[in-house]
């Protein structure tokens, strides 16, 4: 939510999904929450906010366990990678970080920063060509090389292209090598990874 607060539901799937139960309302934030993951294993609420916080709360206790960490600049992403234990997060001026939730509390394993250095509010990650990808309110589309899971220092940014659309969401289609963005205006635009020109424009 915009205060900050983060509303846990139970859902009913024999309902078609439209029954549900609030379990319980955290405010572990005093901004905007722009990212927010759930570890199912651990009852971990990962989160963060454009009040420079990165915080875990804990559901069975309906509160927050830790601040990770409090940086200069507002959070403005949150991507939860399952399988290798990572949280990806970015920021307002154009930092993309990683950390390691392996052991409590989450480490720090590095930090790159984008040739936009301004707010990124477009981020995908393909774990299978190991790239990162964001999208910045500057309108570049940044490319991440970030390597196999363990060589995350190596990270580094590989190109950036794109215009001065101010990017809102962001994807990338592996099997054409193409990357959709979304902007603020609501134009949708299809990019060519390999010359990094637009493709497709489509305006709603």
């Amino acid at each position: 939510m915009d205060d900050g607060k983060i509303y846990f539901y139970k859902v009913a799937p024999d309902s078609n999904f439209l029954q549900y139960e609030e379990l319980c309302e955290l405010k572990p934030h005093s901004n905007r929450v722009m990212g927010i993951a759930f570890d199912s294993k651990t009852g971990y609420i990962y989160s963060c906010s454009s009040d420079k916080k990165f915080i875990i709360s804990e559901i069975n206790y309906q509160e927050s366990v830790t601040e990770v960490t409090t940086g200069s600049h507002g959070f403005t992403n949150l991507n939860y990678d399952r399988k290798n234990e990572r949280i990806f997060l970015t920021n307002e001026v154009g930092v993309v970080s990683v950390y390691s939730v392996s052991t409590f509390p989450p480490t720090l394993l590095c930090s790159v920063q984008t040739t936009s250095k301004s707010s990124i509010r477009g981020l995908t990650i393909d774990l299978k060509k190991f790239y990162v990808f964001t999208g910045s309110m500057a309108g570049k589309i940044s490319l991440i090389d970030l390597g196999p899971p363990g060589k995350e220092r190596f990270i580094k940014e590989v190109t950036s292209f794109g215009g001065n659309l101010k990017i809102r969401s962001l994807k990338y289609n592996s099997s054409a090598n193409e990357i959709i963005t979304g902007d603020e205006a609501g134009k949708i635009v299809i990019w060519s990874l390999k010359t990094g020109q637009p493709i497709c424009r489509i305006i709603f």
